[in-house]
């Protein structure tokens, strides 16, 4: 689990050898940056040694990449939506 404050979002996970096998509208996941819905996302390699990643019960063994997301600014926008939010609803 990520802090609120967290520079990255896990927004989904792949495998480098089953990559043709995703697809979300436009994006070209053979890139190693890609925009959607306005986010600038750059893949990243996670540390599967720190983070083991398992599908169906069986570790995965190879590269599994995160989308992170680089556009600065976004958390803090997100964050005060979150706060406006909060306060109409006391």
């Amino acid at each position: 689990m990520t802090s609120r404050h967290s520079k990255f979002m896990h927004i989904f996970p792949f495998f480098s050898k089953n990559i043709k096998n995703v697809k979300i509208e436009h994006v070209n996941l053979e890139d190693d940056e890609a925009e959607l819905r306005g986010l600038n996302l750059k893949k990243t390699l996670l540390n599967t040694k720190d983070c083991p990643v398992y599908i169906n019960n069986k570790k995965v063994e190879g590269n599994v990449y995160y989308w992170k997301i680089t556009n600065e600014g976004i958390f803090d926008t997100f964050e005060n939506a979150i706060n406006l939010t909060e306060r109409g609803l006391k």
